[in-house]
């Protein structure tokens, strides 16, 4: 992985955590609240989008690291 790739990895990962704290900080003190299953949903959608740069970011890398060899 080069520094570009890093530095991108980076990024994403830095941004899903603030995302994810920000959601957390405005969950309700009642776990029954149903404001609570939103921000539940909104937390997975931010950790899947995350999964799903990250897994295109590889793929770029793996494109690059084939196109080298030949």
């Amino acid at each position: 992985m080069n520094t570009e790739s890093r530095i991108i990895r980076l990024l994403i990962e830095t941004f899903t955590e603030e995302c994810i704290e920000e959601i957390n900080k405005q969950k309700h003190p009642d776990p029954a609240d149903v404001f609570n299953f939103g921000l539940a949903s909104a937390d997975a959608a931010v950790r899947r989008t995350k999964t799903k740069w990250i897994e295109k970011l590889r793929q770029e890398i793996k494109k690059e690291d084939n196109e080298k060899i030949f």
